[in-house]
């Protein structure tokens, strides 16, 4: 029972140390290879305890609540740059009816243009 125990207290720190390979969009993508490593270190963990694994099944995974916020930020700021870009785009500088005008918005054309070539 002893080492029953000390193989369930150290479990977690065995998954998070195959889970510590990989980057986010990797566990997604590749979430069958995380799950053949966490098998193979689980079960060869469970040999030095005298246990004998039959399966192992990464069922759920979460990412940390700073992770989503940062997902759902840049999500937020992309949409909100389509969205000014298409706004420019349709008062563009070729639509403008006056010189006055066209000068204008030229620099905020320039901006936005910069601003955006960084996420395509």
């Amino acid at each position: 029972m002893v080492t029953n125990f000390a193989f369930k207290f150290n479990l977690r720190r065995y998954i998070k140390s195959v889970v510590a390979q990989y980057n986010a969009s990797q566990l997604i993508t590749q979430r069958e290879a995380v799950s053949l490593s966490i098998r193979n270190l689980l079960t060869t963990r469970a040999q030095n305890f005298g246990m004998i694994m039959d399966d192992v099944s990464v069922t759920a995974l979460t990412f940390g609540k700073e992770y989503t916020a940062a997902i759902e930020s840049k999500q937020v700021a992309q949409q909100d740059a389509e969205r000014a870009k298409f706004i420019v785009e349709k008062a563009g500088p070729a639509r403008c009816r006056s010189p006055r005008r066209q000068t204008h918005l030229q620099p905020l054309f320039l901006e936005l243009h910069a601003y955006l070539s960084p996420l395509n």
